[in-house]
């Protein structure tokens, strides 16, 4: 169970850091974990998730509704518009939640 929750705690900062602490600097007490059997639990906690940990974002919607709505015509600039629309929506909804 430790190994297993050093593991999961490894990815989650993997996936929020641009850089990550090395496997190394993680110590529990009463265990020293090595760096090879960190890797091992977290391919099993990812092989177990078949790998889906991406963040679903409206840029995952994108070629969808795009392709939806335009069909073979779209306009020139159409991707950077859309991108445009969906970071002001964004900023506009934290702006509303977080202050």
């Amino acid at each position: 169970i430790r190994l297993l929750s050093l593991a999961c705690l490894s990815l989650a900062a993997k996936m929020e850091q641009s850089t990550v602490t090395p496997l190394s600097a993680y110590k529990l007490q009463e265990y020293d974990f090595n760096n090879q059997q960190i890797q091992r639990a977290e391919l099993l906690v990812l092989s177990t998730l078949e790998w889906k940990m991406g963040s679903i974002t409206p840029f995952s919607y994108m070629n969808y509704f795009i392709n939806k709505f335009c069909g073979d015509s779209k306009p020139e600039g159409l991707w950077s518009r859309v991108a445009e629309l969906f970071m002001a929506v964004t900023k506009g909804m934290a702006k509303l939640i977080f202050h």
